[in-house]
């Protein structure tokens, strides 16, 4: 695929002042921000459904200093936040970028909270990744998704990225970290059973007339809730639209020749490009560059992310993020191999992997690892144990 090409102005289609290329969190959150800055934005996603990887994450973040951990009497030190990352990062630990990361991150969420529909809570406990790191914390720093009703979106909710089967209830009711445990409780807490009642009392409503449940949490509210806002601010959003190359004029991006239903349209971007797109993890690059290849690469990324934005930036000599710990966000994925033919993997995070009880053993029977770890560390524990499947 050509990722580059020169074409003058005057042969543009169309003409927007900002073109973001990726329907996630992070394509969402530029498209809000340019769109209330009263700047006409374009936001293309070439798959059917919006969303991306984003939609079907838990939709968390990870911040330093938040108006939420304030509130909660949480005042972290931003030091222990740096020498939390410096022991996580190590040599690839970049003094300006983390500065940047622990200044202004608070201000960020802050705009988008106050300019979208965008909300977020304090997660009561929610340890680091490496709580016995210097600088690690069990809370304060990790904020979840407020739930949102669909329903806000209207006639766009039917192209809001669908979660996986297996995460979801009675065919297609979302649920969080909160009503997990009701549901678990339900039999010996009156209080649970009720909170549980109600949730499938709406759903049963939802299904008259929706293909899935409209109470969204997690990942889906994250994207319904910013989609909700950008959508409303005129941002145009194309779907089933493939960005084929950077148009390039003297050395700058001026736009981008975009493949969208069977035709090729030549956009132009008055004020610049945002690459948002999917990464490579679902492609054959991840699969070669895994640590242990002897076994089938199996990633909850969507089928689309193939590495096409790395592509696109590699065509204009941008440059690439080195000397890091990790290339990859490591989750073990169970896989069903369902009657019809198809397919269905299933993430092993926080649910159910590093519960009291769960033991994880290699195919010998053999226990090799702390079940209570990050799911990244735990698959790595699986690469070094051969995949977690040597005898």
């Amino acid at each position: 695929m050509n990722t580059k090409t020169s074409l003058p102005s005057a042969h543009a289609e169309l003409t927007y002042d900002v073109i973001v290329l990726g329907s996630g969190a992070a394509g969402f959150a530029a498209a809000v921000t340019a769109s209330c800055r009263g700047l006409k934005v374009l936001l293309v996603e070439k798959t059917e459904a919006f969303g991306g990887t984003s939609a079907i994450s838990g939709g968390a973040v990870w911040l330093h200093d938040t108006d939420q951990a304030r509130a909660a009497g949480h005042c972290l030190p931003a030091e222990q936040m740096r020498r939390y990352l410096k022991e996580v990062i190590g040599s690839g630990y970049n003094p300006q970028l983390i500065d940047a990361f622990i200044e202004h991150g608070r201000e960020a969420l802050r705009y988008l909270e106050t300019q979208s529909e965008l909300k977020y809570s304090l997660r009561p406990l929610s340890p680091d990744y490496y709580p016995d790191l210097p600088g690690g914390t069990q809370t304060g720093r990790a904020l979840e998704i407020d739930e949102y009703d669909g329903r806000h979106l209207g006639e766009h909710f039917k192209d809001l990225k669908r979660p996986p089967d297996g995460m979801l209830l009675f065919g297609g009711m979302m649920v969080n970290r909160v009503d997990i445990q009701h549901f678990l409780s339900f039999k010996r807490s009156p209080k649970s059973l009720w909170h549980c009642l109600k949730l499938i009392g709406r759903y049963a409503v939802d299904r008259l007339n929706h293909p899935r449940g409209t109470r969204l949490t997690v990942g889906n509210a994250l994207i319904a809730r910013l989609a909700t806002t950008a959508l409303a601010k005129g941002v145009d959003l194309w779907l089933q639209a493939t960005p084929e190359a950077l148009i390039v004029e003297q050395g700058s991006v001026k736009g981008v020749q975009i493949s969208r239903r069977g035709t090729t349209h030549s956009v132009l971007a008055r004020g610049g490009v945002v690459l948002a797109m999917g990464g490579f993890a679902a492609g054959a690059q991840a699969a070669e560059q895994r640590p242990s290849t002897d076994s089938e690469h199996w990633s909850m990324s969507p089928p689309a992310n193939v590495g096409d934005g790395q592509r696109l930036a590699a065509s204009v000599n941008a440059a690439i993020g080195d000397n890091l710990s990790a290339n990859f966000f490591w989750a073990p994925v169970s896989v069903l191999h369902k009657s019809d033919g198809s397919v269905e993997r299933f993430p092993h995070l926080v649910t159910d992997r590093a519960k009291p009880g769960v033991i994880a053993v290699n195919r010998a029977g053999r226990r090799f690892v702390n079940e209570s770890n990050s799911y990244h560390c735990f698959v790595e524990a699986m690469f070094a144990n051969g995949g977690a499947n040597a005898p």
